[in-house]
Formats: C-alpha cells, sequence, structure tokens
C-alpha cells in the first residue's frame, strides 16, 4: 500500500472520528462476523436488524463497521468505536459512509494501477 493510500486512510479515518464524535476509527483490511454495520444511508444494522442510533446512541461494547468496497469487492472496513450515549445524527452518519466510500474508490485506482505492473 503506498503512503499516500496510508496517508488519505489515516486522514478518512480522523474525519471520521471527528464527524461522529468517536472515541476511536481505525482503518482494517480483514473482515469479521457479527458486527453492528453502518450503511451507506446512515441506518444501522445488527444481527440483522435496524438499531435506532437515535435513540440507543452507537453501540458502544462493539465497534460498528463501515464495509468499504468499490464495485461490488470488498475493499477493508473502518471499525468505530463509539463513547458510551454516541448519537450522530443521520446525516453525520451518512457523511461518514461516503467518506469511506472515497477509500474505496481510492484503493480499487491503487489495485487496478499496480496489478498490472
Amino acid at each position: 500500500c503506498s503512503s499516500d493510500l496510508s496517508a488519505l486512510i489515516e486522514a478518512v479515518s480522523a474525519q471520521i472520528k471527528q464527524v461522529m464524535g468517536l472515541a476511536k476509527c481505525r482503518f482494517d483490511y480483514g473482515t469479521g462476523l457479527d458486527y453492528p454495520r453502518l450503511e451507506p444511508d446512515g441506518n444501522l444494522r445488527w444481527h440483522n436488524q435496524s438499531w435506532a442510533v437515535d435513540s440507543f446512541g452507537l453501540p458502544a461494547e462493539k465497534d460498528t463497521e463501515i464495509v468499504v468496497d468499490s464495485g461490488g469487492q470488498f475493499m477493508g472496513r473502518f471499525l468505530l468505536r463509539a463513547h458510551p450515549h454516541t448519537r450522530p445524527s443521520r446525516a453525520e452518519r451518512q457523511v461518514a459512509a461516503a467518506l469511506a466510500a472515497q477509500v474505496g474508490a481510492a484503493l480499487r485506482a491503487y489495485r487496478d494501477t499496480h496489478s498490472r505492473e
């Protein structure tokens, strides 16, 4: 992974952390099971059910993931660690998902240009 890409991932992690008021945000290339998932529309799903962020806040006992994909291909995910009672608005959650999507596009472009070398 190039240093430019690493810098982008770090910058986006910091932006997501700031926008959503998180304790921590990091990028992970791996997959995991049973993580609360923030969808691009700002909804949070966990155990195949909708999670009422406005009422309950983000889950604080478990990281929430934003899956990063591009063209349907998994690229990694951002793992969000919330403070107790963190309640980012739907708009803030959508911004975080949009930022994550930009990283997916950058990772795909990087992979596509370097897979031909």
